[in-house]
């Protein structure tokens, strides 16, 4: 327990700053962090070892988080 709250709040002091960021740099830190997530769920459920769906995972991942303004909206 004590481990995770100093990795909280090591991560607290490190991603906080970037939202007051807008743009890119946010959204890599936000693809980082959902990342992240994933992949600590996928090792809870031990399915790391089934490489193939892990990266369509995160190829899918990756797409719902892509903002969809850039590929369907083209303003006139």
């Amino acid at each position: 327990m004590k481990t995770r709250i100093i990795t909280a709040i090591i991560a607290i002091l490190i991603f906080f700053p970037f939202i007051f960021l807008s743009g890119l740099s946010f959204q890599i830190i936000m693809y980082i962090i959902a990342t992240i997530g994933f992949l600590e769920l996928l090792q809870m459920r031990h399915m790391t070892k089934y490489p193939i769906p892990t990266f369509l995972g995160v190829v899918f991942l990756w797409s719902l988080l892509f903002q969809d303004e850039y590929i369907f909206f083209r303003p006139d």
